[in-house]
């Protein structure tokens, strides 16, 4: 009787016994693995996959062709078989633990901007997209040491209302894949935000014009396909070619701007003396030849 209902041995351990309720219940060794445990959460939900910008690791070479990744869970160990391929992984990991260390300080560092315009941002929250601001975004690329593939961040300053010492800065690292949204804004399906611990968020920049949001997909896009000088040497030339482009295409826009400025004063001019000389009843004016000035003037533009 003792024994199965009053007895202390049976009764605390099957009822209030330490160590069946702390390991069924609260045992901190079960509840932190099964639950909140970080080792039994990256094993169980993300395999033997590294996450670059996030997991804890460590990588060395070794034997001239073998790249070692120290995890928390074990050691992985890749045989590349060419002492060149492996030195661009090497370098290209331990670029990347750079830019997470850091928080992306390197690209104002060894970065170079190749392109800058204005847009409008917005991000994806919720399956809805919320209006950012308008302000000048920025396509900053860096090469130096970074394995032949280059690193290509976003960077969109907000002006502030208060003035121009209030602005907001926003630094995202941007993956090679965009997709257009109509014909003046492109989206940014996977962008890691450097302020807020690389978290991922969809992004849409929307340009003034089709001609500006065209300049942004061709710079964009040859920017990953640019390599790092040691390894294509005309990489650099490739950008200077992009960044000519682009400044000639916004002088293009510009003249024309101006011509059409140019033709309007001028038919405006020229209405008004053709008005003056109706009024005057110097010269008649038909409905068909106003409506034809009407329409030139309408239809004026570049």
């Amino acid at each position: 009787y003792q024994r199965r209902v009053h007895g202390k041995q049976w009764y605390q351990r099957r009822v209030h016994g330490k160590q069946w309720y702390q390991r069924r219940v609260h045992g901190k060794q079960w509840y932190q693995r099964r639950v909140h445990g970080k080792q039994w959460y990256q094993r169980r939900v993300h395999g033997g996959c590294i996450r670059f910008l996030y997991d804890e690791f460590s990588v060395t070479l070794e034997e001239e062709t073998k790249i070692k990744f120290k995890c928390e869970d074990k050691d992985r160990l890749f045989d590349l078989h060419n002492p060149a391929d492996a030195q661009k992984w090497l370098d290209r990991c331990n670029k990347i633990l750079k830019i997470r260390h850091c928080n992306g300080a390197n690209f104002g560092e060894d970065g170079r901007t190749v392109f800058s315009n204005a847009a409008n941002m917005f991000l994806l929250a919720n399956n809805e997209w919320i209006a950012v601001g308008k302000g000048t975004l920025k396509l900053v690329v860096d090469t130096n040491k970074s394995g032949g593939v280059p690193d290509v961040a976003a960077v969109m300053t907000v002006p502030s209302d208060n003035g121009p010492t209030g602005g907001k800065s926003y630094e995202f690292i941007t993956a090679p894949y965009i997709k257009p949204k109509g014909n003046k804004t492109w989206i940014l399906p996977k962008a890691m935000d450097m302020h807020t611990e690389f978290n991922q968020q969809t992004l849409a920049f929307r340009f003034p014009s089709e001609n500006d949001a065209q300049v942004f997909q061709n710079i964009f896009d040859n920017s990953f396909r640019a390599a790092e000088t040691e390894v294509k040497h005309d990489a650099d030339s490739r950008l200077q070619e992009l960044e000519e482009e682009n400044k000639k295409l916004k002088e293009e826009i510009a003249a024309l701007t101006r011509k059409k400025e140019r033709l309007k004063e001028k038919t405006d001019a020229l209405n008004k003396l053709i008005e003056r000389a109706r009024k005057q009843g110097k010269l008649a004016v038909s409905g068909n030849d106003q409506n034809l000035l009407d329409d030139d003037d309408d239809n004026d533009e570049y």
